[in-house]
């Protein structure tokens, strides 16, 4: 009955589009998990704060080793984490420049925490060696199929010689930038907004919040191949009407992919 109502909310959602919906809540069929953090304290029913830097499992504040932020980063002052992506302990981006066990991190970098303590991390992206530390990297995701960087930034910039968005996806394979989208490319409904928390699923889909316009805790899903664009997720209880917030990171975790039923050849 779940998976019906999920598939029907999401018909919905495509039906509709994006424009002159009232749905309130939509999940994706293909999302098994959420994982976000937001950009100010918040709770669902009161206005007791709940720490910024957690990161936030299917709207409850969830702190078993595999999942939680690293306590090290979970409790730095005066930086918000804008970009999170799971592995080991974790990578981070923060929307300034601040210091992680001691070290400079920048508002253009990202950490790699190499345990869940954070007690080590390394630059997964150095800012400062590629002279770019004049970004703000406020959106990240690693390819699941090569481990580039998939990232956009909170002001237009250029990098490389070439000119990017604020609405722009940017990859780095680890040699050279090249534009992954292009948001002037199409009338739709990332142009001209800041794409601030982002996750590539491993089934070819990005997943995006915008810092701007529309509903903040909205996840929007875009299919590169089609290029059409739907609500995938909803939080039920993301905020309230003391505290509504901005998913500031973001993680998907797709639905395994059904296994093949048994066929011997012998069916009638």
């Amino acid at each position: 009955m779940k998976n019906f109502y999920n598939k029907t909310i999401w018909a919905i959602a495509l039906v509709l589009g994006l424009y002159g919906t009232s749905l309130t809540a939509a999940v994706a069929p293909y999302i098994q998990r959420a994982e976000y953090s937001a950009d100010i304290a918040y709770s669902n029913s009161a206005p007791v704060a709940v720490p910024i830097n957690y990161v936030i499992r299917d709207n409850t504040i969830d702190i078993p080793s595999s999942t939680s932020t690293p306590a090290l980063v979970r409790d730095i002052r005066g930086a918000i984490i804008d970009g999170y992506h799971v592995g080991a302990g974790g990578y981070y981006s923060f929307d300034v420049d601040t210091r992680v066990n001691g070290f400079s991190v920048l508002k253009g970098d990202v950490i790699r925490c190499t345990d869940f303590s954070c007690a080590t991390f390394e630059y997964f992206f150095d800012s400062q060696a590629l002279n770019l530390q004049h970004i703000n990297i406020n959106a990240f995701s690693l390819d699941p199929a090569n481990g580039d960087l998939i990232f956009s930034i909170d002001s237009a910039a250029v990098i490389a010689g070439s000119s990017y968005l604020t609405s722009d996806l940017i990859r780095y394979d680890g040699t050279e930038f090249s534009l992954e989208y292009d948001s002037t490319s199409e009338a739709n409904i990332a142009r001209y907004r800041n794409i601030d928390a982002l996750n590539y699923a491993d089934n070819g889909k990005y997943l995006v919040s915008f810092a701007t316009d529309g509903v903040l805790n909205d996840i929007y899903e875009y299919d590169i191949a089609s290029t059409i664009w739907s609500i995938a997720y909803t939080p039920t209880t993301l905020g309230d009407s003391y505290n509504p917030l901005n998913i500031n990171s973001l993680m998907i975790f797709t639905q395994p992919v059904p296994e093949l039923l048994f066929s011997d050849g012998f069916e009638d």
